[in-house]
């Protein structure tokens, strides 16, 4: 029998060694076990996706919390079968529905660790008004020589109703008062779900907030001086929810006229005001340029009196709020028939007849002078001599 020349024995020597090398290379790193069959093992990969929703009132959409994790029992199982594979699994896709909506917390690419190692989660936020969201999940497992096993997985959450955003539900009315103010109701009617936030808006810088919870109302009155224009917002909207200014009822009666008499007696200067029954209360501060001020308040069908201690240069001063730059100073005037009582000090008064003669005579003329304290819708008073 003829020998191989060295040389070509050596190389088949080679590639003999080569091909048990690999077949053995094979047989350690193929997904199978080191006994029985393979494709029973594959079947115990398997990747889970489930889902939780919750409703985010601030925002009326619904939460959906997805988990995506490998099944630790069947890990468990692979391990006991000394299946060699590598244990963590990759997101090779995953999609989503409704299609508009995005996963917060992972993407394709991430790593879903081993069974009982931890798990993937993230937030997928879903319109109110959907009834379903899915999450699909293909996860790919690799083997040390070239192999590869896949498995998608899909969860399913059903919503129950909708997930609504709180919301209020405003409206503002507005009513004229005979007085010159208008009274704004503010009302956060039936549906609403959120406080109502309204802020009345006046002319000359009125301002006020007020807060309405559902089903429920609430006033605020603008008074005269700021009622020309009235503007009621709502927060978080840029345009405003109703307009309006001081219209005159078709039912006011125009109340009647307060009369105001001056009188200048011997010693004192006098203030009387007679409202009447059909008239307004009304106040009037007496100030005089020296000295305590008297307040008066005059309500209807009643008369109120201010009297002043006469002096030489006594001035007073009648005032009413929001009316002092119209104010008009009144000065005491000595009588022609009073008696002096010589020199210095205050006057004395003239007795007997003539003396009441001459003060009932003053206070007529002085009446029928016209002194008159004139008191109109807006509490404005006009002092006439």
């Amino acid at each position: 029998m003829n020998r191989l020349k060295s040389p070509l024995r050596r190389a088949l020597a080679i590639a003999a060694g080569a091909t048990i090398g690999l077949a053995g290379i094979a047989a350690l790193g193929a997904p199978a076990a080191a006994t029985g069959n393979h494709k029973e093992n594959f079947k115990l990969f398997v990747v889970t996706v489930t889902g939780e929703a919750t409703c985010d009132a601030e925002t009326g959409n619904w939460l959906v919390g997805w988990t995506v994790s490998q099944n630790k029992l069947e890990r468990e199982e692979l391990a006991k079968q000394d299946f060699q594979v590598k244990r963590d699994a990759t997101v090779k896709e995953m999609s989503l529905s409704p299609d508009a909506t995005t996963l917060d917390g992972f993407a394709k690419g991430a790593v879903i660790p081993t069974a009982g190692e931890g798990e993937l989660t993230g937030t997928q936020v879903v319109p109110g008004d959907a009834t379903e969201a899915t999450l699909s999940v293909t996860a790919k497992w690799k083997f040390r020589v070239g192999g590869k096993v896949e498995r998608t997985a899909v969860g399913s959450v059903t919503f129950d109703g909708e997930c609504n955003k709180p919301t209020a539900n405003p409206s503002a009315t507005f009513a004229s008062a005979c007085d010159g103010s208008v009274v704004v109701t503010l009302v956060n009617g039936e549906g609403g779900t959120a406080p109502a936030k309204f802020t009345v808006t006046g002319a000359a810088d009125f301002t006020e907030s007020v807060t309405v919870q559902p089903a429920e109302s609430t006033t605020v009155t603008v008074p005269a001086e700021n009622a020309s224009s009235i503007v009621v917002t709502e927060e978080g909207s840029e345009e405003p929810l109703a307009e309006s200014a001081w219209t005159e009822p078709e039912d006011c009666v125009e109340p009647a006229e307060p009369e105001g008499i001056i009188e200048s007696t011997c010693d004192q200067l006098i203030f009387t005001i007679n409202n009447p029954e059909d008239g307004e209360t009304i106040t009037v501060d007496f100030v005089p340029n020296e000295g305590d001020t008297l307040t008066v308040t005059v309500g209807p069908g009643e008369s109120g009196v201010a009297e002043f201690d006469a002096f030489e240069g006594l001035e007073v001063t009648p005032v009413v709020e929001g009316f002092e730059d119209e104010s008009e100073a009144f000065a005491w005037e000595l009588p022609e028939d009073c008696d002096t009582g010589g020199e210095g000090g205050g006057s004395l008064p003239v007795t007997g007849a003539a003396a009441g003669g001459l003060a009932a005579g003053a206070v007529a003329l002085l009446a029928i002078g016209g002194v008159l304290f004139y008191l109109a819708r807006r509490r404005r008073v006009t002092f006439t001599a």
